[in-house]
This record gives C-alpha cells, structure tokens and sequence, in this order.
C-alpha cells in the first residue's frame, strides 16, 4: 500500500511564491564606491542602475548664474550661485541627479547616496 505525498503548507508555498517574484523583479540600485587618497582626499563615485534609461546628459553651469525658484502663487526665492557646477540631469530636465561643484561639494538626489566629502 502506498502512501499518499504530503502537500506543502501554505506558508512554505507563500514563501516559495514571494521569493520567486522577488528573484524576477530587476533592481532598481545604485553602487557607491568610497577612496580615500595618500593626502585624506575623498574620492566618491556612484554608478546609476535602473531598470530605464534616464537619458541623462552631462551639463555645465558658470559661477555668477542667477536662478528663481517657482512659488505657490509667484515667483519664489532668487539667487545666484558662487561656484560653477558639473550634473547630470535626468528626461531632459535642469533637474540633478548627482551633481559636483568646483569646491569639491556634491550633491545626490537618487538612491540615498551619502556624501562624498565624510572622512
């Protein structure tokens, strides 16, 4: 007489499902490498790996250009910036992505990037 085969619990089939779909879906990362030169200097970059293509450009500001925020109802701050600036932009748009000043100080709007200037 043989026996009947025992059937998984639901548990370990949800757990079995979940990991499946979760092994299919692409990731949506970014890897940030730190090196730190012979003099203390700080080294940061950071590769951007989505699941499109952001159509990013590299884009080049001078130092002196003036700039206004959009407001709820009107224009918002004004300023102009004391440092030129190096940042890839993202669709086509002025928006930065990662972008670097000629001071050294940088800037990360995707994946949570710490900054690059922490020793």
């Amino acid at each position: 007489m043989t026996r009947p085969m025992p059937r998984p619990a639901p548990r370990r089939a949800a757990a079995c499902l979940t990991a499946g779909l979760l092994l299919m879906m692409p990731a949506l990362a970014c890897t940030d490498v730190r090196l730190i030169a012979a003099d203390g200097t700080p080294f940061t970059v950071r590769t951007m790996e989505f699941a499109a293509d952001l159509q990013s450009d590299a884009v080049i500001m001078p130092r002196g250009r003036s700039f206004t925020s959009p407001g709820p109802k009107a224009s918002g701050l004004a300023w102009t910036s004391k440092y030129g600036y190096v940042f890839m932009s993202a669709y086509g748009q002025p928006a930065v992505t990662d972008g670097l000043n000629e001071k050294g100080g940088s800037a990360h709007s995707t994946c949570g990037a710490r900054p690059s200037t922490r020793r």
